[in-house]
């Protein structure tokens, strides 16, 4: 699982975006590309997160589309569900091909 604030993403990390990632992004209209550049940033945490090698794994390997949302890797399951507060990207990843149903909540610590 992966959440942030939304925020400007480095131009090096994009360019370590899969060559289809980084077109569908390209012809995103300006006002949109950001948020959905921290949603597919978040799913790439997540899912190097669960591949249990971190930032290590070459972002490339797992390529996503937001719209439907999709992996090239049929091992694992990825959802962005709604996140608790506006201006946040929120993504899970799980080693399953079984339906997944999630429930998001925010809570005071």
């Amino acid at each position: 699982m992966d959440i942030q604030r939304n925020r400007e993403i480095l131009p090096g990390i994009v360019r370590r975006f899969a060559p289809a990632e980084r077109a569908a992004l390209e012809q995103l209209p300006e006002e949109g590309r950001n948020a959905a550049l921290c949603r597919l940033w978040s799913l790439k945490e997540a899912w190097c997160k669960c591949t249990g090698e971190g930032l290590t794994v070459p972002l490339d390997r797992a390529v996503f589309t937001l719209d439907p949302l999709s992996i090239n890797q049929p091992e694992f399951t990825v959802r962005t569900p709604e996140p608790p507060e506006p201006g946040w990207s929120l993504a899970v990843c799980v080693r399953t091909r079984e339906p997944l149903t999630l429930r998001v909540r925010a809570v005071d610590l």
